[in-house]
């Protein structure tokens, strides 16, 4: 593989994550629509989890797409989701 090749295959499978990552955050910020809760009430079912955050560190987080799996998953549990529907491609 050349060099060339390795380079669009490197901005491919970034394409590929930042396209997940932003499914993820739009999951999370539906799933807080659907539990009628803001920024600031995520931030109280996370402190309450041991995960202690300011909501505008939380906002930023789920603007950028930039966190962990644990973080994406207790999002979803602070907003009382049980279960989740992947999107398709």
């Amino acid at each position: 593989m050349s060099r060339l090749d390795k380079a669009d295959c490197y901005a491919r499978d970034d394409e590929q994550k930042r396209r997940w990552s932003l499914a993820a955050s739009a999951l999370i910020k539906s799933r807080l629509v659907l539990a009628r809760m803001s920024y600031r009430d995520l931030q109280h079912a996370l402190a309450d989890m041991g995960y202690v955050q300011h909501a505008n560190t939380i906002a930023t987080k789920l603007s950028r797409g930039g966190y962990s799996a644990a973080f994406f998953l207790m999002c979803l549990r602070a907003t009382g989701t049980t279960s989740i529907d992947l999107p398709r491609e």
